[in-house]
């Protein structure tokens, strides 16, 4: 059984992610399940290989705003990369504790790169991403969160 098999998925998620089989598969099910819970939104395609859940609207003091996915995550063929908000308070440093979970991964400004999602416990993974949606709730650049809710298949 896949994570996602309650969620309905748009037809263009379902294109991207049905190439796609093994550990990958059932990896981008894990990730599809957990944003849907931490976020209440559908999974959306944002350009051609990344799945975002959900949008927030930023606008800096120098006057540039723009728009990203509240999470998102894309599956590389080397690892997956999942979209956090850059707007946290002291780096990844300040997220040690939620980090350490995850066993051997590597950060970006906004992106965490792991090479296997089914590796970490889901309860790790979750309070990463509540930790995140956390960070563009009370960041001062974020003018806009925009979650919302999941259609659910009977």
């Amino acid at each position: 059984m896949t994570y996602s098999t309650a969620i309905s998925l748009p037809e263009d998620v379902r294109a991207f992610l049905e190439p796609l089989d093994g550990a990958k598969r059932t990896g981008c099910d894990r990730l599809i399940s957990l944003m849907v819970a931490a976020t209440g939104s559908p999974p959306t395609m944002l350009g051609p290989s990344i799945i975002g859940f959900g949008t927030y609207d930023y606008r800096y003091e120098s006057g540039r705003e723009g728009a990203s996915c509240a999470l998102g995550f894309s599956p590389r063929a080397k690892e997956f990369s999942i979209y956090l908000s850059p707007h946290h308070v002291g780096g990844y440093e300040a997220w040690d504790d939620l980090l350490a979970p995850l066993g051997k991964y590597r950060v970006g400004k906004g992106c965490l790169y792991l090479k296997d999602p089914l590796a970490v416990p889901s309860e790790a993974l979750s309070a990463l991403f509540a930790a995140s949606l956390d960070a563009l709730r009370s960041s001062p650049v974020v003018v806009g969160l925009h979650l919302g809710e999941v259609r659910t298949e009977e």
